[in-house]
């Protein structure tokens, strides 16, 4: 039985899921994806949460059978943060988490959850990404800062894809942009897990553990 854990970017619309291999010295990085369900063209959907509920059932469905394919009992997942200004985007967050919390309890497996702010920095160090939209904050000097704070998260991003793919160059033969983005932020994951006591517990075997 291999010693894997699989380190999880969550996200509504794509999930990136990245398994590593403990029993390696460094762990080695055994199998990355994204999970992107597609949009169901042929059954008409009246309601948005009828979508919701076919997008979340297509999640769910790829990302357990990445679960069990690769025999997984352990996780470590990036959740999403409660940052996001839309109601929608608060909706589809909640989703996700929910996915997550759910697969873990159905699946039976030992897991640790970190921030965004945990995996941006175990990838490129600390980030200050400017000030925040305050109450009583002058449209335009809000729009400002809006527009300043989502360039700095986008050079973020480029940062970390850049620096996983130095850390684990197997990652450039990912060749969609869209789902690199999300495996980069998987990995970020595990590297803000190695000293983690999951991943320190996990290492050098399976501890006995088995899955049916």
């Amino acid at each position: 039985m291999s010693n894997y854990i699989m380190a999880v970017d969550c996200g509504f619309r794509a999930t990136g899921l990245a398994i590593f291999d403990l029993d390696s010295s460094p762990p080695k990085l055994a199998h990355v994806c994204c999970i992107r369900p597609k949009k169901d063209t042929k059954k008409k959907h009246l309601l948005t949460s009828d979508n919701d509920v076919d997008m979340t059932a297509r999640m769910v469905r790829g990302i357990v059978g990445v679960v069990r394919d690769n025999h997984i009992s352990k996780m470590v997942v990036e959740l999403p943060s409660g940052g996001a200004l839309s109601a929608r985007a608060q909706r589809a967050m909640g989703i996700a988490t929910g996915v997550m919390v759910t697969l873990v309890e159905c699946e039976k497996l030992a897991v640790e959850y970190y921030t965004p702010s945990e995996t941006r920095e175990a990838a490129v160090g600390k980030v200050d990404l400017g000030p925040r939209v305050k109450k009583g904050t002058p449209p335009e000097e809000a729009k400002r800062i809006k527009k300043e704070r989502a360039a700095v998260k986008k050079n973020i991003k480029e940062r970390v894809m850049a620096a996983m793919e130095v850390k684990y160059p197997d990652l450039a033969q990912v060749a969609l942009l869209a789902d690199k983005e999300h495996i980069c932020d998987a990995v970020a994951t595990f590297e803000a897990a190695k000293n983690g006591n999951l991943v320190r517990m996990s290492k050098g075997g399976n501890n006995g553990e088995e899955r049916n």
